[in-house]
């Protein structure tokens, strides 16, 4: 039974800055990703890892291709992206958006507490320790 597509980068690109600032982040990237897959980013420091995680969780826009999730296009203004955001992940920065004093559940948790529809506290603490039923 084939696996389905939960998340698809097709040719994604990214560069930063102009001329001889310009820096290529991320040449034509083709990821899939199937519904129950664990993927694991990894490579050296600035080969583009968090350059592709920003962009798969919508936080930052490709120059180029394309993303799709569940099959859909990703397409619109960030109001529309910021509501993709919300439906399809729980995304936590490395660094500067943890919570030094929370517990790694806890600091999971915060994303759904602005969930759209309203996910309960229990929900929440079940979906950060991986047991939710979708």
């Amino acid at each position: 039974m084939p696996v389905s597509v939960l998340l698809q980068a097709d040719k994604v690109s990214k560069v930063y800055g102009e001329g001889r600032l310009r820096t290529e982040a991320l040449r034509k990237v083709d990821l899939r990703i199937g519904v129950g897959e664990a993927v694991a980013l990894m490579g050296p420091s600035g080969c583009g890892k968090s350059t592709l995680l920003g962009i798969l969780g919508l936080m930052i826009r490709p120059i180029s291709g394309r993303l799709l999730l569940r099959g859909v296009e990703v397409t619109g203004d960030e109001r529309r992206r910021a509501r993709w955001r919300n439906e399809f992940f729980g995304y936590v920065h490395q660094d500067f958006a943890i919570i030094d004093d929370e517990t790694v559940q806890q600091n999971a948790t915060i994303p759904l507490e602005y969930a759209s529809p309203r996910v309960r506290r229990n929900a929440r603490r079940a979906r950060a320790r991986g047991r939710a039923r979708r």
